[in-house]
């Protein structure tokens, strides 16, 4: 009956509310607490550095709340998936662009902050390319019409910079690598693409011949 599956739904609920049986990680090592500090603050600076220099020449700025989240993954979770260069860039890419879109058909409001946020999270979610930081950019992004396109550019400097500086600093450290992967275009996609292109170039190189023989007749 209902009210027997309810409460079945209801134990389920409150037996999964008290916790797994997993433990949590251990603390981390004065030394790679160090490195995490290092990390970040130097590339947190530089990105001040930067934004000021924006700011000064055009009186844009880079948007850098969101990348105290990215020196969070980058330094503190490494090999994390949210943490790689594919994730950091498409997820930005993604949010930023639903952001800016639905800024343009939704006016300012309480309502437009939660639905942008929500749905570049889902989105980024289906599209596996998940990153914590892209969804705290959409909720900014969502919250003032004075976002463009031009803040987008500014983030994504931000974020090459980001991930450029985190290759430097963490590989430096021989306990860290960065980053565990690139795969921005997927080995499945990487084959269709070839398998495309060799059946569009022989087409390509016939039309090429075709059209020197007629010169030739001409």
């Amino acid at each position: 009956s209902v009210v027997n599956s309810v409460r079945q739904k209801a134990r389920l609920m409150a037996e999964k509310s008290r916790g797994g049986n997993v433990q949590p990680p251990p603390p981390m090592p004065w030394v790679q607490s160090v490195w995490v500090f290092s990390g970040a603050f130097l590339t947190l600076l530089l990105l001040s550095a930067l934004s000021a220099a924006f700011t000064d020449s055009t009186g844009y700025s880079i948007v850098l709340g969101p990348f105290g989240a990215l020196m969070t993954l980058q330094y503190g979770l490494t090999p994390a998936p949210a943490s790689q260069p594919r994730n950091a860039l498409y997820g930005q890419v993604i949010s930023l662009s639903i952001a800016l879109v639905v800024n343009l058909f939704m006016p300012a409001g309480w309502i437009r902050v939660p639905f942008t946020t929500a749905l570049a999270i889902a989105t980024m979610c289906k599209m596996g390319i998940t990153h914590p930081p892209a969804g705290a950019a959409a909720a900014i992004f969502a919250s003032s019409n004075k976002f463009d396109g031009v803040y987008f550019a500014l983030m994504l400097v931000g974020n090459l910079m980001a991930i450029s500086t985190a290759i430097l600093i963490n590989n430096l450290n021989d306990k860290k690598q960065y980053p565990m992967y690139y795969a921005f275009v997927k080995e499945g996609t990487k084959d269709r693409i070839v398998n495309g292109l060799e059946c569009v170039l022989p087409y390509f190189k016939r039309r090429k011949l075709e059209r020197e023989q007629e010169m030739r007749d001409e």
